[in-house]
């Protein structure tokens, strides 16, 4: 059985949470694009807030989960 260390684990999962942050950087961008493109009724406007709040949402979870993990890593 291959024995991998936990430090070397957490350090890709670290990896892997910033690139799914990047990711999701480039989701906002295409999502604020898309949001800008909705027309202006009160329905479409309620639309665009809330793609712009799940984009957001979810880049600050990436975000803290990838921070959470460089700091275990760390210690």
């Amino acid at each position: 059985m291959l024995l991998i260390p936990t430090e070397f684990i957490l350090a890709i999962n670290a990896a892997l949470l910033l690139i799914a942050g990047m990711l999701t950087m480039l989701l906002l961008r295409t999502g604020v694009h898309y949001a800008r493109s909705i027309g202006d009724s009160p329905v479409q406007e309620k639309q665009k807030e809330l793609i712009l709040v799940l984009i957001m949402l979810l880049f600050m979870i990436s975000l803290l989960a990838a921070a959470f993990n460089i700091l275990i890593s760390a210690f």
